[in-house]
């Protein structure tokens, strides 16, 4: 029988031998790296960045670990819970004997027992996860463009950022976050690391009062060129935006390539040649970016999450509507969920009598309802079935959403 549980400061080392034979990449073979790596995990604990690190035991051997998370979210310009896990590790020799699946199993359950609606993770392979019920998140655009290309007007406002900016740093992420659907509060830890690391750096947009938009970067060099990894880009505005485009304009003496992650799918148009160092295998086509699906989202109590969506307008749309959803590794969570829409509010009622209904995967349903895939291709793709093809474009437009949530918050 297993056992799950928060670990104890002394049981750490032995989870780190197993994450170290799960993660080569982390090189953890020295006791050095351990001791490293054991103290970044207690400095996020005490400084907010997670919520406990829990083993799973079958006759007292740690099997496995995980971190857990609690998050805030913003949902639809809504604050709501939100649960990560993260760190899920195996031990080799006790692989494909359900110690991940019961791990997951005890992660979901924690987050519904504790009032949450919606949780997250980023899995090392997508299907694993897909068939535990977890939904794909947003696409993430990587580009490598050259730094006169971005636009140049002026930077003014422009200047380096220190420890002491912290609280300012802060402030402006959260009004960065209070509009944009997706993203997670930030921990203090989180703003710490921005001083601690020696490897990255800080710019930001200042006015007399406070910072409007700050850009993260490093360095990558490569024999004698050097390019700009951007790690995280933040502003309130267009001003701000414009001033931090303007300083990454003026490193084209020095820097190659501008390394940009977003999951902004018109980022390319500000560009008058956005294409990187790569042929297109399309004749007549120029690549201008990869891509690549990250953190994948969960519906584990659908109830709780309509209600945590009473205020959002769902395009205006009125309709009865009932969602038959299937979520076999958290049966709690299945059933018929009768639905009534009024001018675009959406509520729990039971009296609703006949109507359409959908069925669907809780996976599906949880990409659906976060505004990442529009229901018409779910039907098109055979992931969702609908009682009357009629309603079809009713209840596409109910789900539409304009805005993709977004997530760089790595767990």
């Amino acid at each position: 029988m297993s056992i799950i549980r928060a670990l104890q400061d002394n049981e750490i080392p032995e989870l780190l031998r197993i994450v170290a034979n799960a993660y080569p990449s982390f090189e953890l073979h020295s006791p050095e790296a351990t001791a490293k790596l054991k103290k970044r995990l207690l400095q996020a604990l005490d400084e907010g960045f997670a919520n406990r690190i829990c083993g799973l035991f079958r006759d007292g051997r740690l099997l496995g670990g995980m971190r857990w998370l609690d998050f805030e979210m913003n949902l639809f310009e809504k604050p709501v819970p939100f649960g990560g896990v993260g760190l899920v590790a195996v031990d080799l020799v006790h692989k494909k004997e359900q110690v991940c699946k019961e791990m997951i199993q005890a992660f979901i359950q924690h987050y519904d027992e504790a009032g949450t609606a919606l949780v997250g993770l980023y899995g090392f392979r997508l299907d694993f996860y897909k068939q535990m019920g977890f939904g794909f998140g947003n696409v993430t655009h990587h580009y490598r463009i050259r730094p006169e290309q971005f636009p140049c007007t002026q930077k003014d406002g422009i200047r380096f950022l220190t420890a002491d900016d912290g609280e300012a740093i802060a402030a402006c992420y959260q009004r960065y976050m209070d509009g944009r659907h997706g993203l997670l509060a930030k921990s203090q830890y989180e703003i710490n690391e921005y001083s601690r690391n020696d490897t990255t750096h800080l710019v930001g947009f200042a006015t007399s009062d406070r910072i409007e938009g700050y850009l993260v970067y490093r360095y990558q060099v490569d024999g004698l060129n050097t390019d700009l990894q951007v790690i995280e880009f933040v502003y309130e505005n267009d001003t701000a935006y414009r001033q931090l485009c303007t300083f990454l304009h003026t490193q084209l003496d020095q820097i190659r390539w501008i390394l940009f992650n977003t999951q902004d799918d018109h980022f390319y148009y500000q560009f008058s040649n956005p294409v990187n160092s790569q042929s297109g295998e399309v004749p007549l086509h120029h690549a201008s970016s990869g891509s690549e699906i990250g953190i994948m989202y969960r519906v584990v109590n659908t109830g709780r999450l309509i209600e945590q969506l009473a205020d959002h307008n769902f395009n205006d749309v009125s309709m009865n509507l009932k969602i038959e959803l299937q979520d076999t590794f958290h049966p709690e969570n299945s059933g018929i969920y009768p639905v009534r829409v009024h001018e675009g509010k959406m509520c729990l009622d039971e009296n609703i009598g006949s109507c359409p209904f959908i069925r669907l995967d809780v996976a599906e349903f949880t990409s659906l309802v976060l505004g990442l895939v529009p229901f018409r291709k779910l039907v098109r793709y055979g992931l969702a079935d609908i009682s009357d093809t009629e309603c079809l474009p009713r209840i596409d437009r109910l789900f539409h959403c304009t805005q993709k949530p977004q997530c760089w918050t790595r767990f």
